[in-house]
């Protein structure tokens, strides 16, 4: 590598340096291959250690006692007559999240990112936008739903499967859906017999803009749509709605958002 320095002004620099340049000029055999052998962390696992992309939505509700409403400072909250929003410590065997309809028909709870925690799709280059969290409903007869949704729209349960931007999983009267919007209509791929209520769903949801929107639970791809995706700014909703007699009762946990190269 060439001398950069301008030596003659000062010869302290020179010395140093003509170390660097012998310490460049050594030929350490096989450290290419030590290199690249190395278990360098992905793209994502950076984004989950908070190196690279959004902070993870989970701690944000997790740093808070058990009991308590959500960190305020970064989720907007609507809670109808007596549901509820807090953490929970014993349900799920481990510190979640509870989101529980009011007893009354219609009544929300609804958790939103807040307006400086939005994903811009136009903005994401040649990234995809990743959203992942674990879910569980015991009683799927009610009507729930989890993901992004368009920045402006009201966070209710029913509208995450509308003609809305969005990509979700949604729930209504025992059928789970992979939903997705453009703004102008949706599209639902039932995915109930790959959802089990007795269980935790992983989720994990990629929006490709102006391509896709893919849908795994627990590793699986259940559904892609191709045609419905949206396009404009989104932020993360969790909501459950008192809906066909259920006071519906949704966990979460491990929720996170971040762009990725594919």
């Amino acid at each position: 590598m060439a001398n950069i320095y301008s030596i003659s002004v000062r010869p302290e620099i020179a010395a140093v340096q003509t170390v660097v340049d012998a310490i460049r000029a050594v030929d350490v055999p096989g450290i290419d291959a030590n290199i690249a052998a190395l278990d360098l962390p992905t793209n994502e696992e950076m984004a989950y250690a908070d190196l690279i992309g959004q902070p993870r939505l989970n701690d944000h509700f997790l740093e808070v006692a058990n009991g308590a409403a959500p960190d305020a400072s970064i989720w907007t909250l609507t809670i109808d007559n007596d549901g509820s929003l807090v953490t929970d410590l014993s349900t799920l065997g481990q510190q979640s999240c509870k989101v529980k309809a009011g007893s009354a028909a219609a009544n929300d709870a609804i958790m939103e990112t807040i307006n400086t925690k939005q994903w811009n799709l136009k903005s994401l280059g040649a990234k995809v936008l990743k959203q992942k969290f674990t879910i569980y409903c015991g009683d799927q007869t009610g009507e729930f739903g989890a993901g992004l949704l368009y920045f402006s729209q009201t966070g209710e349960a029913n509208f995450m499967d509308g003609n809305t931007q969005h990509a979700t999983i949604h729930c209504d009267n025992d059928v789970v859906s992979a939903s997705s919007g453009d703004g102008g209509a949706s599209e639902q791929t039932d995915i109930t017999a790959d959802f089990p209520q007795a269980g935790r769903n992983e989720c994990e949801i990629i929006i490709d803009p102006g391509v896709s929107v893919k849908y795994y639970v627990a590793g699986a791809l259940l559904a892609t749509h191709t045609v419905r995706v949206p396009q404009y700014t989104l932020r993360f909703v969790v909501c459950a709605k008192n809906t066909n007699g259920i006071q519906t009762e949704l966990y979460i946990v491990g929720a996170n958002v971040w762009p990725q190269l594919p």
